[in-house]
């Protein structure tokens, strides 16, 4: 059973997908996590929001790879959008779209 820590992380985590059939999890980072991150540039929050993949075969990453299940691995993750910069910029915009929707939640809450 997952301890109370990794279901409130859980809570917070999104699957992208970043193109047919393959997906990246992010984890929005808690309020307090995004304002010791000011300053820090978009690769750098990504290397910390992106928590997982599914979907990953070797043949995605190396060419003439083969069709191996690969492990997630951020470095990994972070130099395959690193050469795709469309999936960079769309992984960027679903992180932001995803803190936006938070912020309007927990402004509705403030209402209440």
């Amino acid at each position: 059973m997952a301890t109370l820590l990794e279901r409130m992380r859980a809570a917070r985590e999104t699957w992208f997908e970043v193109v047919p059939a393959r997906a990246l999890l992010l984890r929005r980072p808690a309020a307090v996590e995004l304002s010791r991150w000011r300053g820090l540039d978009d690769r750098a929050v990504l290397a910390k929001v992106i928590v997982g993949w599914r979907g990953f075969v070797e043949i995605d990453l190396v060419p003439g790879g083969d069709s191996a299940v690969v492990p997630f691995d951020i470095d990994v993750a972070l130099e395959w959008l690193d050469e795709r910069p469309q999936c960079f910029m769309a992984v960027c915009a679903e992180l932001n779209r995803l803190l936006e929707a938070d912020r309007t939640v927990k402004d509705e809450q403030e209402k209440k």
